[in-house]
């Protein structure tokens, strides 16, 4: 009972952040990407897809309708998502796991979907107040949650909060060349107000 699905991202999805290709960002597999189809992880993409926008993903004992997320850790027994409030820092994109996406088909081939947005912050050194730090979060003033746990609408590619916080932290973050610069992962959406902050966690 092994289904194959023939999984392709649309151009504002990635599973990594990719450089440039004129005026938009490479779309790209990465090594190790699994997916959870219908609650079950799939086996890592083949060697072939990493670096290609579509990619064959074998997934046992599934049928029809697919409801299809990555990556596939994300979802937990309950059938829902797990948002950190800390997400690591990695070097020139965001932490691993959080490009968080969605599908759902009935057929063997499915589109991917973003649940999340990225949002790029750039803190220089140098003042009394960001002198020391090592790292950033991001509060949503007007109280939505943007960690935490979030039921999944696969067929809408949405989310939606079930219980959680209202910060994101970003840990060990460097301060290269006299700045900082991390990309921190919430849920897709309109925010009124959201405050940054460069911290010390020593």
């Amino acid at each position: 009972n092994t289904v194959t699905l023939g999984v392709s991202l649309d151009e504002q999805t990635r599973t990594s952040l990719g450089g440039f290709v004129g005026d938009k960002c490479q779309v790209l597999w990465s090594a190790g990407d699994k997916i959870a189809v219908n609650g079950i992880a799939s086996d890592a993409v083949a060697e072939q897809y990493v670096g290609t926008t579509t990619a064959n993903f074998t997934v046992a004992n599934v049928t029809a309708p697919y409801s299809i997320i990555y990556p596939a850790e994300a979802i937990d027994n309950n059938g829902q998502l797990n948002l950190p409030t800390f997400q690591a820092y990695a070097s020139g994109s965001f932490a691993s796991g959080t490009a968080v996406m969605a599908g759902y088909a009935t057929d063997n081939n499915i589109a991917m979907k973003h649940l999340l947005s990225v949002i790029k912050l750039t803190i220089a050194q140098g003042s009394e107040t960001t002198s020391a730090f090592n790292a950033i979060s991001i509060t949503a003033l007007d109280g939505s949650t943007i960690s935490g746990v979030f039921s999944v609408d696969y067929q809408g590619a949405k989310i939606a909060p079930v219980a959680g916080k209202d910060i994101v932290t970003i840990t060990n973050v460097p301060i290269v060349d006299g700045k900082a610069v991390v990309y921190v992962a919430v849920p897709a959406g309109e925010y009124e107000e959201l405050k940054v902050s460069a911290i010390s966690t020593d």
